[in-house]
C-alpha cells in the first residue's frame, strides 16, 4: 500500500543519513521520493488571524502566500451562505473574522461580498469556493463546516454536500482536492453524490479503521499528539492516508514526518517546507571518498583507535538527530509486529 511504502522510504532515508561518519560534513542531496511522500498544507493559508500574521485567514492573499512559502496545498474553511453558496469562513458568525455580524448562513451573498476580512489599511474580501478555484492554481483541502449546536440555524448536510459538489464540478483544472469534515453525515452525503471524491475525516481523537470503511473514507486528519503519532502506522497498513494538525513547532514537524504522516497541516508553510527538505536530505559520499564514507580512500575498516576506521571510533555524525529518529522508527515498526 502507498502509505506503507512511504514509511519504508523514510526509513531508508534515515538509514542513509546515518552512513557517513567521517569528520568532514558530506555534501547533501534531496531524496525525491521522500519529498513527494510528505505534503505541506497551509492552514487557512498562512494561519489564523493574529498580530504576527499579516495575511488575513481564509483569504486569497493568504492562500497565495502559503503556496509561495512552499505549501503543496491550502486548507480552506467552507460553509453555506443564506443563498446556498459555499463561502470561505471558518466560524458560523461573521464577526469572528470580519467587520460584519450575524450568522453566516443567514447572510446573503451580497452581504458577505461587502464584508472586510482584513483591516482598514489592508482590506480583504471573503471569497467563495468558486472564487478560490478561479484565483489559485494549487491543490486544495476543502474543510467543510456545518452549523450545529449554536444560536444559528442548523445546516442540512445534504444541501451542503450538493452545493460543494457543484462548486468543485465547475473547476476546470485537474488539481487534487481533499474534502475534509468533522461531520460524518456530510461526508456520507457527498460520497453518495461522488463515488470518486477524496474524503477525509477530521477528528480530535483516533478513530477506528473499521468505522472509516462504512463511508469509504480514504484519509484521516487528526489533532497532533503523541497518541496520534503512535496510531499512524495502523492507518498506513490499512491504506488510509493521514494528516496531522496544526503543527507549527519544527521538532513536532520532524516527529510527524518520522511517524509517517502524509500531510503536515501548519500555520507556517515556510518552516514546514524547510523541515521537510532537512528530513529528506541524504548525505552523499564526501569529497575524496570511495563510496564508503571514508575520506582517506582506504578500504581498511579494521584500523586502530585513532586511524578513523570503524564505527566505534568515527567522529560524531553531523546529523545526530537521525540516530534518535532511526531508533524511534525501529520502535514504531516493532510495535506494528
Amino acid at each position: 500500500m502507498q502509505s506503507s511504502r512511504n514509511l519504508t522510504t523514510r526509513l531508508v532515508a534515515c538509514a542513509a543519513a546515518l552512513a557517513p561518519l567521517a569528520v568532514s560534513t558530506p555534501a547533501a542531496a534531496q531524496d525525491a521520493e521522500c519529498l513527494a511522500s510528505i505534503r505541506i498544507d497551509g492552514h487557512r493559508g498562512t494561519g489564523e488571524n493574529d498580530r504576527n500574521n499579516p495575511f488575513p485567514e481564509n483569504t486569497i492573499e493568504s492562500f497565495e502566500q502559503a503556496l509561495a512559502e512552499g505549501a503543496d496545498l491550502v486548507e480552506i474553511d467552507v460553509r453555506l451562505s443564506a443563498d446556498g453558496t459555499p463561502v470561505v469562513l471558518h466560524y458560523d458568525r461573521a464577526e469572528e473574522t470580519t467587520d460584519g455580524s450575524g450568522c453566516v448562513n443567514a447572510l446573503t451573498d451580497e452581504q458577505i461580498a461587502s464584508l472586510n476580512a482584513g483591516s482598514a489599511d489592508a482590506p480583504a474580501s471573503v471569497p467563495t469556493l468558486a472564487g478560490v478555484l478561479a484565483a489559485i492554481d494549487g491543490d486544495l483541502n476543502v474543510d467543510v463546516k456545518l452549523t450545529r449546536d449554536s444560536a444559528c440555524s442548523p445546516d442540512d448536510p445534504a444541501e451542503v454536500a450538493a452545493a460543494v459538489k457543484a462548486a468543485l464540478d465547475g473547476d476546470a483544472t485537474d488539481r487534487r482536492v481533499v474534502v475534509s469534515s468533522f461531520f460524518v453525515d456530510f461526508l456520507s452525503a457527498l460520497r453518495g453524490l461522488d463515488a470518486d471524491a477524496e474524503l477525509a475525516l477530521l477528528s480530535l481523537s483516533v478513530p477506528e479503521v473499521a468505522d472509516l470503511a462504512e463511508t469509504n473514507i480514504s484519509a484521516v486528519h487528526l489533532l497532533y499528539s503523541e497518541v496520534v503519532l503512535d496510531s499512524l502506522p495502523t492507518f498506513a497498513d490499512a491504506g488510509i492516508s493521514t494528516a496531522v494538525w496544526t503543527v507549527n513547532d519544527p521538532a513536532d514537524m520532524q516527529a510527524a514526518m518520522l511517524a509517517g504522516a502524509d500531510i503536515i497541516i501548519t500555520d507556517e508553510p515556510d518552516v514546514a517546507a524547510a523541515e521537510r527538505a532537512d528530513f529528506c536530505t541524504v548525505p552523499d559520499d564526501p569529497p575524496g571518498g570511495d563510496g564508503d564514507g571514508d575520506t582517506s580512500g582506504n578500504d581498511d575498516t579494521t584500523g586502530g583507535e585513532n586511524d578513523g576506521g570503524g564505527c566505534a571510533v568515527a567522529a560524531p555524525s553531523p546529523r545526530p538527530l537521525w540516530m534518535l529518529g532511526l531508533l524511534f522508527f525501529a520502535w514504531l515498526r516493532k510495535r506494528r509486529r
